[in-house]
């Protein structure tokens, strides 16, 4: 398997992610920091998450406070989800420091429409295709199943097993 030009498995070395998901509280500076930390103890990438949270969570989640939290689950990911040009800049950022940015989407919205131009590899094309091979209208795309974004990601990332 092969993420970017990084070969992985049974003859490869361990390949090491940090993960930072959400952990820089929605402080971009504090997620450059991460970064740098990351580089620091020599992982070779660092892996976010990406939220859209109109599309993940209902108005009731606002009244649902974790155990370990003084506020709601909505208002902390409201508080952490990073917009998509602050997620653009945190992956040039991460490039820049010779290491590879991946980023886990928690919705629909964000697998199929912004993700593509997040990928770690430039895309073979940034647009999603409909079944008469013209660009996706937003709806379509908003219908994309789970699986073709999938496919899609894995064709843009050049995955390969």
């Amino acid at each position: 398997m092969q993420i970017g030009s990084r070969a992985l498995g049974p003859d490869q070395p361990p390949f090491v992610i940090a993960e930072i998901g959400i952990n820089h509280e929605g402080d971009p500076a504090k997620a450059r920091r991460m970064i740098d930390d990351a580089a620091a103890a020599g992982c070779e990438c660092v892996k976010f998450q990406s939220h859209v949270i109109e599309d993940e969570y209902v108005p009731a989640a606002g009244k649902v406070i974790p155990g370990n939290a003084k506020e709601s689950i909505l208002e902390i990911m409201r508080r952490c989800a990073f917009d998509e040009p602050t997620e653009r800049e945190l992956k040039a950022y991460t490039e820049s420091k010779g290491l590879i940015y991946l980023s886990t989407p928690f919705s629909r919205a964000r697998a199929c429409n912004s993700l593509p131009t997040l990928l770690i590899s430039p895309c073979r094309s940034n647009t999603a295709l409909s079944s008469s091979n013209r660009p996706a209208s937003s709806l379509e795309k908003s219908r994309m199943s789970f699986s073709t974004a999938c496919r899609l990601f894995a064709d843009c990332c050049r995955v390969s097993a």
